[in-house]
């Protein structure tokens, strides 16, 4: 048998907290068991032997349900040996307050408390502060009027919740703030990403290639360019003139083996390639390369 004279009042209401949500869903159990008996014994269409199957199987919970009386009774036979230590509980609806006993004039037989044993045996101040604007002013009429302004350590479930959501909304707030790609001069967002301030580059350098000088959304696609990698090169910390040099010479790759391979698919179709019909920047290589063998 423990020695229940060397446990804490946290520790001895932590157990007797288990031991009676243990036995108050065995009652429960047993009583639901017992109203459906009832049901069956006297209902539209009586079932005595369904009735006293049901009784029998609630019976089954008696022995248990004494068993862990039996387990409570020493705990509570400790805390009255040391004449009792004070308790809080919270009421867990919104708006719930911290209480010194569930028999506040302020709830309700249908109240729902939490016990908040880890507090079982403090001073009165010491849970007044941590409970600080949740304690009950009618539990605690000698709360000071400073404590009963602050956020205490003990929070509501639903605030709890509030503030995670809160957190988790700044938390992706930040993470899209670093990630995004925004203009030096003036940290307007230009891109959610760097992938996405990348692909546009990559997307205008290539439409610069296939269809020349001469396209009337060449100065779009130029400023497209510019404004991405100027504001890539502003958060990676790079040179704007480097970073340039470096997407012109893999657009130049990309497009070049482009060309080969739709060169050598036009020659697959028909024998004479007509330079001329083919897209302008196409043209330019062909000039520059020649038709691939």
């Amino acid at each position: 048998m423990t020695d229940l004279t060397t446990k804490t009042p946290p520790e001895i209401d932590a157990v007797i907290h288990e031991l009676g949500y243990q036995r108050a869903k065995l009652i429960a159990h047993m009583e639901g068991l017992h109203t459906a008996a009832h049901r069956a014994r006297t209902g539209r269409y009586p079932d005595p032997a369904r009735a006293a199957k049901l009784d029998a199987h609630a019976a089954e919970y008696a022995p248990q349900i004494a068993a862990v009386t039996d387990q409570l009774k020493p705990y509570h036979d400790e805390f009255d040996r040391r004449g009792g230590w004070t308790r809080a509980y919270l009421v867990q609806s919104n708006g719930g307050h911290v209480h010194g006993s569930m028999h506040c004039s302020t709830c309700f037989p249908r109240t729902k408390f939490a016990w908040l044993t880890n507090y079982s045996g403090q001073d009165e101040v010491e849970i007044v502060y941590a409970a600080g604007e949740l304690a009950c002013t009618i539990c605690y009429p000698s709360a000071p009027a400073e404590v009963l302004n602050r956020i205490g350590e003990i929070r509501r479930p639903s605030d709890l919740e509030r503030e995670q959501r809160a957190a988790d909304k700044a938390a992706r707030d930040a993470e899209r703030t670093a990630a995004a790609v925004v203009e030096p001069a003036t940290g307007k967002t230009l891109y959610k990403t760097d992938r996405a301030a990348s692909n546009a580059a990559v997307a205008a350098l290539d439409s610069l290639r296939w269809y020349g000088t001469d396209h009337p959304s060449v100065d779009e696609w130029e400023q497209t360019v510019n404004t991405a990698i100027t504001a890539l090169a502003a958060k990676q910390g790079l040179d704007p003139a480097t970073l340039r040099a470096d997407y012109e010479q893999k657009a130049d790759k990309k497009f070049a083996t482009t060309a080969r391979k739709a060169l050598r698919e036009l020659k697959q179709q028909r024998v004479d390639i007509v330079v001329d019909d083919l897209m302008p920047g196409l043209q330019t290589w062909v000039r520059d390369n020649g038709i691939p063998a």
